[in-house]
């Protein structure tokens, strides 16, 4: 049936990345996410490649912050401070 109905026929490829949007932070969340989930039918299919190639850049910036285990380092913490009492 996709055959026949389809000018492209059985040679169609479909690629997924589902979209994590925080409530007023849509636009920085889509520059700049905190997580990339890719779905796509084949490994190394052209879906595949065209879907890393779109977001080539983050994945490399992600990789070049992250630490020598491959996790993202830590958030870095504030130093805590004392009030005084009154």
């Amino acid at each position: 049936m996709l055959h026949e109905t389809t000018p492209a026929g059985d040679q169609v490829e479909v690629a997924w990345n589902p979209e994590f949007l925080r409530d007023s932070f849509a636009i920085e969340d889509t520059l700049r996410p905190d997580r990339l989930v890719l779905g796509f039918e084949t490994e190394h299919s052209w879906a595949e490649a065209v879907l890393r190639q779109c977001f080539e850049k983050i994945t490399e910036a992600g990789r070049r912050r992250s630490s020598p285990t491959g996790r993202p380092p830590s958030s870095p913490r504030r130093p805590r401070t004392r009030s005084s009492p009154r």
